[in-house]
């Protein structure tokens, strides 16, 4: 495995030259601990202490490794990210994009069960990459970068414009539901007979990586609910429906038309309503522990004092951006049910709806993994409201499969994809910046329904989906990846 932690030597405590075999068991332990106590806690309630008693050190014996809880923070995540980038290497050694995205899931599925079963220590989840500051966060960063870049070759595959093809060799768009028409338009060009063409522009390749990236580390948080033996199961069906899309006809599906946005804005007074838009914000962009109070007031050109006449806590005020989020979702989901008569639909435009709302001046919503700056009973309440809105979107989706609007899926899995993805919208800027919020949707919603192997709608052979001006990746903050 890639010794991902060797890089942040300066930040913590330093190695010995030569180190025994027992002192690297030992930070073994301890990073397996570590990773333990920030799943559990979050980068903001996990402590040394918490640590150091679950492999029964003191804290000053965690202190030898680790001076500060951001270094200890920063190695985990390297951990995870190294055994993320070995997954991908494996992956895109498989033929066809197709095939790289069957592997990369199998792979992430057997590695679930193998810490599942115990064969495997666990892993901290990445959910807080960007909660870290410099300089932590900065070299967390490059390595995420790196391994976005790595996956970013599935999409850089050129494909064969179907016009070039002879009648009686493309793909029946019946077979598999289309799932690997892709794969085989790639094998057959390769004979050199057929017209080639760029699949994917910049924008397309960054949007589908970051949706198939954050899919794929989503999986640690439904995966549960099954046996582990049955993991790499589930996983091929994972890739049946991202490959094929949820839409039983994708070539038919067409974004569905906007809703309401008045009817879904929430109505209460103004200054509450920017303070949980100005807190949402910078806690999805910088961790609980980034949006401080100043910060907040700050954004809003208000003063502190001010804050507290609103807000009790900052632990109030997360509980209040999480209340709003959640009537927002339900807010579109309902009216979705009053508009429109399909399921289909229902989930599409609800869907749709989400994600242009995280993009427009009335979002972002807060993103999940802020949950973990809950105290645990506020958590637990706020995990149960976060399913049970899920748990609509498998109604809208059983709704589609009887209607035949939607494929024959695992319709709690599949709602889970789609709450991953609107929730995972909030950041999408950042990969994919200058975006109009209806770019968003096609570059970002519509492959979860047509297949992430599906060009946009068709101008000319292969249309670019993005609106606007292009920009440079590479100008951005981290956690955008240069080209």
């Amino acid at each position: 495995m890639i010794n991902a932690t060797r890089s942040l030597r300066g930040a913590s405590k330093p190695e010995p030259l030569a180190t025994t075999d027992k002192y690297q068991e030992k930070r073994e332990a301890i990073l397996v601990a570590a990773a333990q106590e920030f799943n559990q806690h979050g980068i903001k309630g996990a402590t040394l202490e918490g640590v150091a008693s679950r492999v029964g050190l003191l804290k000053a014996s965690v202190n030898y490794y680790y001076r500060r809880k951001e270094d200890l923070a920063a190695d985990a995540m390297l951990r995870s990210i190294a055994t993320l980038h070995e997954l991908v290497s494996a992956a895109l050694k498989a033929p066809s994009p197709a095939e790289q995205i069957r592997s990369l899931l199998r792979g992430q599925a057997a590695l679930l069960a193998e810490v599942a079963d115990g064969r495997r220590s666990e892993l901290v989840s990445l959910n807080e990459v960007r909660a870290l500051a410099a300089p932590q966060g900065d070299q967390v960063a490059e390595a995420y970068n790196a391994l976005f870049r790595k996956l970013r070759a599935i999409f850089s595959a050129p494909g064969v414009a179907a016009s070039a093809l002879p009648a009686s060799a493309l793909p029946a768009s019946g077979s598999h539901d289309g799932l690997d028409r892709s794969a085989q338009l790639d094998r057959l060009d390769r004979s050199g007979h057929f017209e080639r063409f760029e699949r994917f522009d910049r924008f397309e390749r960054n949007a589908r990586t970051y949706l198939l990236l954050t899919l794929t580390t989503g999986m640690r948080v439904w995966m549960l609910r099954f046996e582990p033996e049955d993991y790499v199961r589930v996983a091929d069906q994972l890739s049946d429906l991202l490959i094929g899309g949820l839409a039983r006809e994708p070539e038919r599906w067409r974004e569905p038309a906007a809703l309401d946005w008045a009817s879904i804005a929430s109505g209460e007074h103004a200054t509450r309503e920017a303070f949980l838009r100005a807190a949402t914000t910078l806690i999805n962009e910088q961790g609980y522990r980034g949006a401080s109070v100043d910060r907040i007031s700050a954004r809003l050109n208000l003063t502190k004092g001010s804050f507290y006449h609103h807000h009790a806590s900052k632990d109030d005020l997360v509980a209040l951006c999480f209340e709003h989020s959640f009537d927002v979702i339900r807010r579109t989901q309902l009216l979705a049910i009053d508009r429109l008569a399909s399921g289909g639909q229902r989930l599409a435009a609800t869907a749709c709806a989400l994600v242009r709302f995280q993009l427009s001046d009335q979002g972002p919503l807060l993103r999940a993994t802020a949950r973990s700056a809950l105290a645990d009973a506020s958590r637990s309440l706020t995990v149960s409201h976060m399913a049970q809105l899920t748990e609509r979107f498998g109604l809208f989706i059983v709704d589609g499969m009887i209607e035949q609007s939607i494929r024959p899926v695992d319709a709690s899995m599949a709602a889970q994809q789609v709450a991953t993805m609107i929730n995972a919208a909030s950041a999408l800027r950042w990969w994919v910046p200058g975006m109009h919020p209806d770019s968003a949707v096609r570059l970002f919603a519509q492959p979860l329904f047509v297949g992430l192997l599906t060009p946009c709608p068709a101008r000319g052979v292969r249309p670019a989906c993005q609106s606007g001006a292009s920009a440079d990746l590479s100008s951005l903050s981290p956690g955008v990846p240069s080209s």
